[in-house]
């Protein structure tokens, strides 16, 4: 139950005092101990990395149709799409995506 909160609040955005919040007000018990609410986001982390590498890694194979030597660079129209994890010049985390024209899949 503690993993399954901490991912519905990550999945919502909201962070461990909002969901204290809400548990007060459904009149329900707290979540965890914020060290113990820390450990459960870094192994949902850990599990959506996982997740991720074996899916990107699958989307790597799928070059093989653009050439033979995967060691040599490919020649693919691609498109980059990035955001932050917050508006203005305050964020610490940022992401980006490697988009294959031809498929519309993620490379990377």
């Amino acid at each position: 139950m503690n993993r399954r909160s901490t991912f519905a609040a990550c999945a919502v955005g909201i962070g461990r005092e909002t969901l204290h919040t809400i548990c007060d007000i459904l009149n329900m018990p707290p979540p965890v101990a914020p060290s113990a609410y820390s450990d459960q986001v870094i192994a949902i982390h850990d599990a959506q990395k996982i997740v991720i590498e074996n899916r990107l890694a699958d989307a790597r194979r799928q070059r093989e149709p653009y050439t033979n030597d995967p060691n040599q660079p490919v020649d693919v129209a691609v498109s980059f799409h990035g955001t932050w994890s917050k508006r203005g010049f305050t964020a610490n985390f940022g992401i980006g995506f490697v988009i294959s024209m031809d498929t519309g899949e993620v490379l990377d």
